[in-house]
């Protein structure tokens, strides 16, 4: 079976400009892993705490985040 797959390897991510993010809610993502490494309330330019991680998998709509 050749099943074909699109997948989002999203890392550094913090801050991502709307444009790049509409693109993710455009495209029909199978899969979607996503950097997410701090607690929430840590201050970072670059990587997501969890509770922005799963605001941006909600507003992709990917069918599996890990």
């Amino acid at each position: 079976m050749n099943q074909k797959k699109t997948i989002a390897y999203l890392t550094d991510c913090a801050g991502i400009k709307d444009n790049a993010l509409e693109l993710l809610k455009n495209t029909k993502i199978d899969e979607c892993y996503i950097d997410a490494c701090h607690a929430p309330g840590y201050p970072d330019k670059n990587h997501l705490n969890y509770e922005e991680a799963t605001k941006i998998l909600d507003e992709i709509g990917a069918k599996n985040h890990l």
